[in-house]
């Protein structure tokens, strides 16, 4: 893990590079959170010439990470170009997906969609605020799940804390967008008994 930091530390990292670590560690919740926190720094049109593939990932790639699924929302909030976009791509992702409305990538798209649209028509909310609560930029209260893995996160960030407390805070916001996730009780360990 160590030389795969030390990648996307070097100057030869670019979104490229991020979109095809993100396809090809999907359930690794650190490094896609670490990837999409990356690709906010990267230009607004070098994202939207990526959109196609990001919303390929999110849809085709379900995972326990939100970390995809928060980036893409907030570039479209700030981005009513990628916005409208985003809704093309999940509204056609959306009609392919229709004949098995129960599967994971049709509740993702779903939910992922009907987000995109509140943006596009002007609902003013955030989708994805990982701020930690009670911090000056926590803008809206919103109920943190009963997920386990967030869970164990949060509770390794506590221990973490102690010996390396910079850590906290990034660790803190995994945990919280994690927790925030919807669960899905079609799908996981115990499905299918």
């Amino acid at each position: 893990m160590s030389l795969l930091l030390r990648l996307f530390q070097s100057e030869f990292f670019n979104s490229w590079i991020a979109i095809s670590y993100l396809f090809k560690y999907p359930d690794s919740v650190g490094i896609q959170h670490y990837l999409c926190n990356e690709l906010k720094k990267f230009p607004t049109s070098e994202i939207e010439f990526f959109l196609p593939q990001l919303c390929h990932l999110l849809i085709t790639r379900t995972a326990e990470s939100v970390a995809l699924e928060c980036f893409i929302l907030e570039a479209c909030e700030k981005s009513a170009h990628m916005a409208v976009l985003a809704l093309w791509y999940l509204q056609a992702y959306r009609s392919d997906l229709s004949s098995n409305p129960n599967s994971p990538a049709f509740e993702v798209c779903k939910r992922v969609l009907n987000k995109c649209q509140a943006i596009v028509f002007g609902q003013d909310q955030s989708f994805c605020d990982d701020k930690v609560p009670g911090s000056p930029t926590d803008r809206s209260p919103r109920k943190v799940r009963e997920n386990t893995y967030p869970a164990l996160v949060g509770i390794g960030a506590i221990l973490a804390g102690i010996g390396a407390p910079l850590l906290t805070r990034s660790s803190a916001q995994i945990a919280i967008a994690q927790g925030r996730r919807p669960r899905s009780y079609q799908t996981g360990v115990g499905s299918g008994l």
